[in-house]
């Protein structure tokens, strides 16, 4: 059943109300605590319309109204719809970070890492470019590679770079105790609530002029 926006709001205010007081929800309280701007008179001629729907009831004639199952469900499917269409523009915003970030790895040799902190992610792109490099035909500095890859993903949420972009080479890196590897970070906005991360890693010798430019020319595709 149909209702209109105004009874929409009046019912979500009265059953968060509820779920909090365990009380019935009377127009007065409405008009104080919900900060709604119409007229108390409005607010009982809405709340008698959400009864005649069967979105509330009235325990008693001097009581306040309590929610219906069908008032219960209407906002509880509302709330499914919004987190729904929330997590439907995330993961387009995503697939289109991710698709960027590929674009990235196909241009370089390093390794392209991606971080979300919205979501707690990392992706990571281009594994097969970075391990044709010399570097990696020893066991030893393919190992070594996992475990500074892995000690980046487990310290990266902490990390907060003073520049927009940092090179990290060797010794200098904040992530690891592994000392073999260059990165480079970059702040990224992946989303209109929090910075993310985007990083390059590879062997000391990477070509740090192309993959500076690389990671400015996808700031630039971001914004766009």
């Amino acid at each position: 059943m149909i209702i209109t926006e105004r009874q929409k709001t009046i019912l979500e205010s009265l059953v968060e109300g509820y779920i909090q007081s365990a009380h019935p929800i009377s127009s007065q309280w409405l008009e104080k605590e919900a900060g709604f701007d119409f007229s108390p008179a409005t607010i009982r001629s809405e709340l008698l319309v959400l009864m005649e729907k069967g979105y509330l009831e009235q325990p008693h004639v001097s009581a306040g109204r309590i929610p219906t199952d069908r008032g219960y469900r209407f906002v509880v499917d509302d709330i499914i719809q919004e987190i729904e269409k929330r997590e439907e523009e995330l993961s387009q915003l995503v697939a289109d970070r991710f698709e960027l970030l590929d674009q990235l790895a196909e241009s370089t040799t390093a390794l392209v890492l991606g971080y979300t902190p919205r979501s707690g992610t990392m992706w990571k792109q281009g594994w097969e470019h970075l391990l044709r490099e010399p570097e990696f035909e020893e066991r030893d500095s393919l190992w070594n590679l996992t475990k500074f890859v892995e000690d980046v993903e487990k310290h990266i949420a902490n990390f907060l770079p003073a520049k927009a972009m940092e090179v990290y080479i060797g010794k200098e890196n904040p992530f690891s105790k592994v000392k073999d590897f260059a990165i480079i970070v970059r702040r990224s906005s992946f989303d209109s609530r929090q910075a993310g991360l985007v990083a390059m890693v590879g062997p000391k010798r990477m070509e740090y002029e192309k993959n500076i430019d690389l990671l400015i020319s996808y700031g630039r595709k971001k914004d766009n």
